[in-house]
């Protein structure tokens, strides 16, 4: 789906390099080198990320790094959109695939809300007929492909309904999320 969005294979890689590490400075060779493509390709497409407001780039004794501008007035909407896509909440989703008895999976906290830092862990909520024991090698998975800590809160359908209204799970209803399974209407509908 971003490929149609986004045209440029190069700018499509790095948006993800990008958004999914926002905290971080990158210089153009290591961007070249993590995304796989030439380095004046690299170069290009950083020059229209920096003329959109995307990126910033800052001189550190002699290099030149490039990080996430977060003031970019579509920093969170893009943001939502290259996780979905294709991002973590991407790689989160595809290990997921075959957890049919999952009925909704989010992200959701700092990460959903853009306040993470780097090294932050991620908040997963999943809903359904699921065990922890089941998820867990799936979640370890993710962890090692992304290179951070899966925090995972699962419930039963059950148990999810009955606790809605409380403290944890009314603070985590209020907040950000990024769908992995199902999609925010439905949540809201089957949560009352």
């Amino acid at each position: 789906m971003l490929e149609e969005l986004v045209t440029s294979k190069v700018k499509r890689k790095l948006l993800v390099l990008f958004l999914t590490n926002p905290d971080r400075k990158f210089y153009v060779r290591e961007m070249a080198r993590k995304t796989g493509e030439q380095t004046n390709a690299v170069r290009r497409e950083l020059d229209k990320l920096e003329r959109l407001g995307l990126v910033a780039k800052e001189r550190t004794a002699n290099l030149l790094y490039y990080r996430t501008d977060r003031r970019c007035p579509i920093y969170e909407e893009l943001k939502h959109i290259i996780m979905k896509t294709e991002g973590i909440g991407t790689v989160l989703k595809q290990g997921l695939e075959g957890a049919e008895k999952v009925r909704f999976a989010f992200i959701y906290g700092s990460f959903a809300s853009g306040e993470e830092r780097a090294g932050s862990d991620i908040d997963v909520m999943v809903v359904g007929g699921i065990s922890p024991e089941e998820l867990g090698p799936k979640i370890r998975t993710v962890e090692r492909q992304i290179g951070r800590e899966i925090n995972q809160v699962v419930f039963p359908e059950t148990e999810f309904l009955k606790r809605r209204r409380e403290g944890f799970i009314a603070n985590v209803m209020k907040g950000k999320k990024i769908m992995l399974v199902g999609d925010e209407d439905e949540l809201k509908r089957f949560t009352g």
